[in-house]
């Protein structure tokens, strides 16, 4: 080209060299660095944009447990204030307890009926349940409940080294659940009365016993018609 460049006659010099071939092509590794370098940033992008999917989609699961652990909680809550409330001639004055467990998989309730003298009792009688997420896409719920008869305080490791026993597991069914845990209700305090007359015949003192006595109260769970 620089020979055709150095020819005097203008017009065959325009015959033989054109703008374009003055352009400089540019080079195949700089087309495949740019590309390269182009990939990596888009890949990296991309693996942002995946990690921050996934942080969003466990942080909206961890949301949905709890709000399905609570609703469930709360209704058992509802259950025992309803049938304690409307028959208070049975059941003395309570508190309820409510928490939920990390990770956000189960729950608890504790009710505590303080003792009284005119329904009965001189030691107080609480009510330990649990509720756990068996498997939270199928909506499976496990209910989990102990009894106990305590003449002192106890500690939290004593409520949470408490056997319990099933009382509900599977697809939750409000009716089911109301209904056993009713007769969960009025089965402890039956037993709870047996526990008081059994030391009225033995003439117990309960305030001998007052800051050692903690009976588990059992309760046959084929007194529940129906399976689960």
């Amino acid at each position: 080209m620089a020979r055709s460049c150095l020819t005097k006659d203008p017009n065959i010099r325009l015959s033989l060299v054109s703008w374009d071939q003055f352009l400089v092509p540019p080079k195949k590794e700089s087309n495949i660095g740019f590309l390269s370098e182009k990939i990596r940033k888009e890949q990296t992008l991309l693996r942002s944009m995946d990690r921050l999917n996934q942080s969003g989609s466990a942080e909206e699961l961890k949301i949905q447990k709890e709000q399905k652990l609570s609703k469930t909680v709360n209704y058992l809550d509802s259950i025992i204030r309803s049938t304690c409330c409307s028959n208070t001639e049975c059941f003395p004055s309570f508190e309820v307890k409510k928490r939920l467990c990390n990770p956000i998989e189960s729950g608890q309730l504790i009710v505590e009926f303080r003792s009284s003298k005119s329904h009965g009792f001189s030691s107080n009688i609480m009510l330990l349940i649990w509720v756990s997420l068996v498997d939270f896409s199928e909506n499976l719920i496990e209910c989990r409940f102990t009894g106990l008869y305590s003449s002192g305080e106890v500690s939290t490791e004593d409520l949470e080294s408490t056997d319990s026993n099933i009382f509900f597991k599977g697809p939750f069914v409000p009716e089911i659940v109301k209904d056993r845990l009713e007769r969960i209700l009025y089965i402890l305090f039956e037993k709870a009365l047996d526990i008081e007359l059994s030391d009225e015949n033995k003439g117990n003192d309960s305030s001998v016993n007052a800051q050692t006595r903690l009976i588990r109260i059992e309760i046959d769970l084929d007194q529940f018609e129906g399976g689960a």
